[in-house]
């Protein structure tokens, strides 16, 4: 006699809430097993072409020890050739500094925009419009302003400069900034912002001594996120170079300029570019966790 599967309204309350609490964490585990697949698999790759042999360059091996005996060869290829066209020390040192700058200009314009569109909340209509306006300049895709910033900075004298990379990527990350710091700020007391306005504060003021001290985690995380976007941008990074504005993106893509595309180096110069930031997004993890805490700390007492 055959059985006959029961439907699902069916089968017992017990056995499918079993079933549910052993499925529920096993598919939970797999997509994060799956996101952090996707996401390592660069880095993984990047650290195995570094360590890999040039005689096993193209071939299909990617476990070190097992399937191949790593080497170090390349890493002193990178020391040696430090200071040459290809060499990673001007691009770090360049990349560090409009890194910081921007995270700085980002931030710290970012607060005073905030502030300026907190007193414009009676007119909401045109906050609505400046916020508008900042999010359209990330609406554009980036290959639609490389002709008028190239032609600007030619005009002003500032092609082939640092400074113009700084204020260009300044640009990209202060949009978002501001959106961000616009939403944090309404977190703020209003009484405490009314009462420094009516004792004659400035705006500057209020952004330095009240505003910048209540949000400090949410401008560590905005801070994070305008360095990584200016360490790794490419696009108007080319398009200024000429022969001093050298940054880190620029000498992966100058490798081609050998011999072919000696997939070794590239592996080693990806490895070498990645470690900041994931140093930097270690560390501003931390201070982002630590500011919550003390602020949760100081609303609970």
């Amino acid at each position: 006699m055959r059985r006959i599967a029961r439907p699902r309204s069916e089968i017992p309350r017990g056995r499918r809430n079993r079933w549910s609490r052993r499925t529920a964490p096993a598919l939970r585990w797999a997509a994060i097993a799956l996101a952090l697949a996707w996401t390592l698999f660069p880095f993984a790759w990047a650290a195995v072409l570094s360590v890999k042999p040039t005689s096993l360059e193209y071939r299909s091996v990617y476990l070190p020890f097992v399937q191949f005996r790593p080497t170090l060869a390349h890493w002193r290829w990178e020391w040696a050739q430090r200071r040459e066209i290809n060499g990673l020390e001007a691009g770090l040192l360049n990349s560090l500094a409009v890194g910081f700058a921007v995270a700085a200009l980002s931030t710290a314009v970012g607060v005073l925009a905030a502030v300026g569109l907190d007193q414009m909340r009676a007119r909401p209509r045109w906050r609505g419009g400046v916020l508008a306006l900042l999010v359209l300049s990330r609406v554009v895709p980036p290959i639609v302003l490389v002709g008028p910033v190239f032609l600007l900075s030619r005009q002003v004298h500032l092609h082939d400069t640092l400074a113009a990379l700084v204020l260009i990527h300044t640009g990209l990350a202060l949009p978002l900034a501001v959106i961000v710091l616009d939403g944090a700020i309404r977190d703020v007391p209003r009484d405490l912002l009314d009462a420094a306005r009516l004792e004659g504060a400035s705006g500057l003021r209020i952004a330095g001594q009240i505003v910048a001290p209540l949000l400090l985690p949410i401008l560590v995380a905005i801070g994070t996120f305008s360095f990584a976007m200016s360490w790794v941008e490419f696009l108007f990074a080319l398009t200024n170079h000429a022969a001093g504005a050298f940054t880190l993106t620029l000498s992966v893509a100058f490798l081609e300029e050998r011999d072919g595309v000696q997939f070794e180096h590239v592996g080693s110069h990806l490895v070498l570019i990645l470690l900041p930031p994931l140093i930097l997004a270690f560390l501003a993890q931390r201070a982002v966790t630590r500011g919550l805490s003390l602020g949760a700390a100081r609303r609970d007492g």
